[in-house]
């Protein structure tokens, strides 16, 4: 797999992000873009279990933010974190937040890995109405579960916040 360039250190400008593999398999792409599906609904209704049946063993998960459970590392640091993150939201009360995933870019594609990111915005329902709370991109790393015709799962999984004038 040749080295690509990532959202940290490049601008989606890059055409370097634009060499789309050619050869990947319809039935890969769309069980990548149900894998972003999948995690969003298990996020937003914290259903931990259903989360870490996303992830391998060793997923590595980076959500951009001064924590000490982040950056974790294997399927139960990285479900902790990520329960640790959304029981905290649920204390704020009285709001529905959902993550709206967008934007599936395939970066690169083998048998058995496949390398892409998506758009995330984070959006918070009230009584009062309806915000974006944050924007961000996710870039992350599959890999197939149980061998070659094995499930896709999150192997990697890097969020960037967009922050406005930082580049």
């Amino acid at each position: 797999m040749h080295s690509l360039p990532t959202y940290r250190d490049t601008t989606m400008n890059d055409p370097r992000l634009y060499s789309l593999p050619r050869h990947l398999p319809f039935d890969d792409w769309f069980a990548i873009q149900q894998l972003h599906a999948a995690y969003a609904l298990a996020v937003d209704g914290m259903d931990f279990e259903a989360m870490g049946r996303l992830f391998t063993d060793d997923i590595v998960l980076d959500l951009d933010l001064a924590a000490p459970e982040l950056p974790a590392r294997g399927r139960a640091a990285a479900v902790n974190a990520l329960r640790s993150r959304r029981e905290g939201a649920a204390l704020m009360g009285g709001a529905l937040r959902r993550h709206v995933i967008s934007n599936l870019l395939i970066l690169a594609a083998t048998s058995n890995r496949i390398d892409a990111c998506v758009v995330m915005q984070l959006i918070e329902t009230r009584p009062e109405g309806v915000r974006i709370l944050q924007t961000s991109v996710y870039t992350d790393v599959f890999r197939r579960g149980q061998g070659p015709a094995g499930p896709w799962l999150f192997a990697e999984r890097r969020l960037k916040r967009d922050v406005a004038g930082s580049r």
